[in-house]
């Protein structure tokens, strides 16, 4: 998650390209690159790790839809599968 989010939030090449085929503008990358570090460091803490799944959750959701609908990608079922891990997180806190 940090790597993923690090990406996002210095603009990387392949990050701002992607977020521009998106059509929604760079402050999408800057908004989905701050929930996913800070899913990634409330999933640290023990009190704040179910929402922080619960959002990470969410995240890769919003993700795969994206993925799948606007840049017309194949590779989302990844996201289905860290969504889910995410989700079991949630549930065993």
């Amino acid at each position: 998650m940090q790597y993923s989010s690090a990406a996002g939030l210095t603009g990387s090449q392949q990050a701002v390209q992607e977020f521009g085929l998106i059509g929604a503008g760079q402050w999408l990358r800057y908004l989905a690159g701050t929930a996913e570090l800070a899913g990634a460091i409330g999933l640290l803490t023990s009190w704040l790790s179910g929402l922080a799944a619960a959002g990470l959750a969410a995240d890769m959701a919003g993700a795969s839809i994206i993925n799948a609908m606007v840049l017309h990608g194949t590779t989302f079922g990844i996201n289905i599968w860290m969504t889910l891990g995410t989700r079991m997180k949630w549930r065993c806190v």
